[in-house]
């Protein structure tokens, strides 16, 4: 499992996540989503208000998912508020 990030400051602090499974049992896209993917998609958009993107390659599961920074609560700079 690898996961990376990078936070793009350039549009409004856009976070993009990408969440990649590899090593494991080959994989195959569904003919419909399950329930897991199908609530990180839906919480994704609609509680977080952002893009989910879920692809089932050759090598593995990868998903991306692309949040505006506000969704991910305020930002760390040393004071209490």
């Amino acid at each position: 499992m690898a996961l990376c990030w990078e936070h793009d400051r350039s549009d409004n602090g856009t976070v993009r996540l990408v969440w990649t499974e590899l090593g494991g049992p080959q994989v195959r896209e569904p003919d419909r989503p399950g329930f897991g993917l199908e609530f990180i998609q839906q919480s994704t958009e609609y509680e977080l208000r952002g893009k989910c993107r879920a692809e089932f390659g050759p090598e593995g599961f990868s998903c991306t998912f692309e949040l505006p920074a506000a969704a991910l609560g305020r930002p760390r700079d040393g004071s209490d508020g």
